[in-house]
């Protein structure tokens, strides 16, 4: 459901660019989705969009500050696990994944902006961390889990970070999900334990990118 809301509200956009102009009335909207759409329906929407203008700008200008994003445009995260799969020869972890979701095609593959590089170091200084507690020659993405999980603590209800629309905690972590050792309360503490560290580092960073910028 969540995989056909997004297709509907991509094909909404579509017909939007295509079809509405706020400076002609509605009597002389024309759409090449015409005939798919039905005149009356297509009347409806335009009426709506009209309806929202301000909503919709106050949206769009929202949209452009935020930091970090999905950098890939219309490259869908599996899109991005098949390359990864075909070219390694194995599926890539949310860390792999978040790395290759936020460079900039424009910047030859750099970070998107500051808040994508905070996050990179944040997360490869988890990664050194759990590393330190593990056997010698443990490999660092076996950390990788553990690591993201530090950074950006337990999964909200219904979702999982970094794999797109439509991936659920029970689907893709089922054993921990069963055993309930994935919300269990030890768990909870040692995670919670390591968010906060990685929080005040996350803090102590932004205060030293802002000294470095003023």
């Amino acid at each position: 459901m969540q995989m056909m809301g997004v297709a509907w509200r991509r094909w909404r956009t579509e017909v939007k660019a295509t079809s509405y102009d706020s400076n002609i009335p509605l009597a002389c909207v024309y759409s090449p989705y015409s005939s798919w759409v039905g005149y009356r329906s297509l009347e409806r929407l335009c009426a709506y969009w009209k309806a929202t203008e301000k909503s919709s700008k106050i949206n769009r200008e929202n949209g452009k500050n935020k930091k970090g994003t999905h950098a890939q445009g219309r490259t869908s995260i599996p899109s991005l696990e098949d390359k990864f799969l075909k070219e390694n020869g194995r599926k890539p972890t949310r860390i792999e994944i978040m790395h290759l979701s936020r460079r900039s095609k424009k910047k030859g593959g750099a970070p998107v902006d500051a808040e994508a590089i905070r996050y990179e170091n944040l997360l490869d200084e988890a990664v050194q961390t759990r590393l330190q507690d593990m056997a010698e020659g443990t490999q660092a993405i076996e950390v990788h889990e553990d690591a993201f999980r530090d950074v950006f603590g337990t999964e909200h209800s219904g979702r999982v970070r970094c794999l797109g629309a439509g991936a659920l905690p029970s689907q893709v972590f089922p054993e921990q999900c069963r055993r309930s050792s994935f919300y269990n309360r030890q768990n909870y503490h040692s995670t919670l334990e390591m968010t906060n560290k990685f929080k005040e580092m996350q803090e102590q960073m932004k205060k030293d990118m802002e000294m470095r910028e003023s």
